[in-house]
């Protein structure tokens, strides 16, 4: 990848893990500052965030406060896990036009 290019304008990210022949990985994407997503707060014209074949977390409330404030026109997270806390987090913080799609669980 070139060190200049420019993704300010992405509008869909997708995180996804492939299974290894079949196996089960216990992979995870930790949507938090401290696991580094705060490299990600250029992304201001962000809409859709899909999170396949892997797991998340949103461990604390400022992690969804962070969400709000760096990605303002988010309207779309997919595969969430069905976290209690994330997803009351999220319903309040993030504007009502936001759709949450959950996995099952």
């Amino acid at each position: 990848m070139r060190a200049d290019w420019n993704f300010t304008n992405l509008k869909t990210l997708q995180l996804a893990t492939k299974s290894d022949q079949g196996k089960n990985h216990d992979t995870c994407v930790q949507l938090s500052s401290d696991a580094g997503v705060d490299k990600l707060a250029e992304l201001k014209n962000l809409e859709k965030v899909h999170i396949n074949k892997t797991g998340h977390r949103i461990t604390e409330e400022r992690d969804v406060k962070w969400m709000a404030d760096h990605w303002p026109k988010l309207r779309r997270l997919d595969g969430l896990d069905r976290d209690p806390n994330a997803y009351k987090w999220l319903k309040r913080i993030i504007p009502a036009t936001l759709q949450l799609i959950c996995n099952r669980g």
